[in-house]
């Protein structure tokens, strides 16, 4: 390829650059411009999708936890119900109770004051011997 007598040979350096130029690979400038709003639109569509799930992700626990609250505020509510009605009854066999206790108290002294109540057969006379009287001066 070379000649070594020609020592002014202009073409045997020509070739070389033109090589070493083949093998330089240059990308155009709008490739460039294109590749890097590419990325700049990822990012910012990246971005707004995160914000978007975030925001989605918080509305969705709020309404959650509005869902759970109110299911809870029916829940003690229908206790709350049950407790009153339940009180309600307690009440009303305690009266009961104790209506029925103070008309059975009522007919048992009378029983126990008809037993007690003395006859004339039932007086008799006691008589001390004088032997066990005592004087006190």
């Amino acid at each position: 390829m070379y000649n070594i007598n020609s020592a002014y040979d202009f073409s045997a350096f020509e070739e070389r650059k033109v090589r070493k130029q083949e093998r330089i690979i240059k990308f155009p400038h709008k490739k460039r411009k294109k590749r890097a709003e590419l990325r700049a639109k990822m990012a910012l569509g990246m971005s707004f999708l995160s914000i978007f799930l975030v925001a989605a992700s918080v509305c969705t626990f709020f309404i959650y936890g509005q869902v759970m609250l109110t299911e809870l505020t029916e829940e003690i509510e229908t206790v709350s119900k049950k407790l009153t009605e339940s009180e309600s009854i307690y009440t009303q066999l305690k009266m009961k109770k104790d209506a029925l206790h103070s008309l059975n108290f009522t007919q048992n002294a009378k029983e126990d004051i008809n037993k007690c109540m003395l006859s004339e057969n039932y007086v008799k006379e006691n008589i001390v011997p004088e032997k066990d009287v005592a004087e006190i001066k």
